[in-house]
């Protein structure tokens, strides 16, 4: 009888966790407060810089006039919206994200349309984004 009644209590412990895990391993960030350290927004913008310098370079032959222009930049995700499907995300290097605190669990460093954005790796939701300053 005591077999019985452990094997029920581990059968209802075990259903129990399958139920609760998801749960606890699940972190939304769509009401986060986290955001990007001040040194680690300075590291970022650098990449942002070498990021933009070099492809503005291969674009045209090293001409040293911007390559973007106002038309062509892209408006700015905030935080806690959702980067759409069809902006082309790329995730930071580890030479830049191995200098800088890491990030929360579930996200990650993504370069896309000359910013970086922390996001949630499940929903793509912004948690915090850094970009240059204006001109």
């Amino acid at each position: 009888m005591k077999n019985l009644s452990f094997s029920l209590s581990m059968v209802a412990l075990c259903a129990g966790a399958a139920v609760i895990s998801p749960v606890y391993a699940q972190q939304s960030y769509e009401q986060s407060t986290f955001t990007i350290p001040e040194n680690s927004r300075t590291a970022l913008r650098a990449f942002i810089e070498d990021e933009r310098d070099r492809a503005c370079d291969a674009a045209e032959g090293g001409s040293p006039k911007p390559c973007v222009t106002p038309e062509q930049q892209v408006n700015i995700v905030p935080p806690g919206e959702v980067l759409p499907p069809d902006v082309n995300i790329v995730p930071v290097p580890d030479t830049v994200t191995g200098r800088i605190p890491g990030a929360p669990n579930l996200t990650k460093y993504v370069y896309a349309a000359s910013n970086v954005y922390l996001i949630d790796i499940n929903t793509r939701r912004v948690i915090d984004v850094v970009t240059l300053p204006a001109p």
